[in-house]
């Protein structure tokens, strides 16, 4: 018995601590979304920043071929300008 009291205990206070890192901000009218730095790593997050911080004129490519070569090129250069 008081090994599941200790359980539910420990459980309860890592949801404590979860709830506490998240932040609920208001967005447009009544709408919210959670912010949470883990949120961030999630792939469902990261693609379309990723794919915003695309140029334009590289997202138009006509081809996949030009779109590859470009896009390498473009990440290249960031990683060797920051």
């Amino acid at each position: 018995m008081r090994e599941s009291l200790a359980k539910l205990k420990a459980a309860l206070e890592q949801e404590k601590r979860l709830n506490a890192s998240i932040k609920q901000k208001k967005v447009g009218s009544d709408k919210l979304y959670l912010s949470t730095d883990f949120c961030r790593h999630a792939f469902s997050y990261s693609s379309p920043v990723t794919w915003n911080s695309i140029p334009t004129s590289i997202k138009n490519n006509s081809s996949l071929y030009s779109f590859k070569r470009h896009i390498k090129s473009h990440l290249i250069a960031q990683l060797i300008n920051n």
